[in-house]
């Protein structure tokens, strides 16, 4: 995976409407990152949208079981996922979670790990349509 930079976490509800943003993540960071190399896009979100469900249902799991270390380290791995493409909001809460868990804020956390579960699901559900819209433009060229 291509190395991340940190995403912006303050105002993360005020996101710009800049072209290639579409509030979930911004195609345009990715797509200069990669240089427009489409097949390199696609791999980076191939990756991520096979691994962010994984993450989100083992956080989950780590709520449930009263594991708020494992938590928090499965919130920074969300974290960093997120980050990669761009997608500060996911990114923010998945900082939330684990800033709570290295706080003892354990009271904090399963409200947050659930509205993080359901951020992932969107932003992998946008990745997975903006995938396939690379792919169609591949093909035709």
């Amino acid at each position: 995976m291509a190395p991340h930079r940190n995403p912006p976490t303050s105002g993360c509800t005020d996101l710009p409407k800049a072209a290639g943003f579409n509030h979930v993540f911004d195609e345009a960071e990715i797509t200069l990152l990669f240089d427009d190399d489409a097949e390199s896009i696609l791999e980076l979100l191939t990756l991520v949208t096979t691994d962010l469900p994984k993450y989100a249902a083992a956080l989950i799991g780590h709520v449930e079981r009263a594991e708020w270390a494992d938590a928090g380290r499965t919130a920074h791995t969300i974290k960093g996922a997120a980050a990669n493409v761009f997608a500060p909001q996911v990114a923010a809460v998945a900082q939330a979670v684990e800033r709570a868990a290295k706080e003892s804020r354990f009271e904090a956390i399963p409200a947050d790990a659930h509205t993080l579960r359901s951020a992932v699901t969107a932003l992998v559900q946008a990745l997975e349509e903006w995938a396939e819209r690379l792919a169609s433009r591949r093909e035709v060229a």
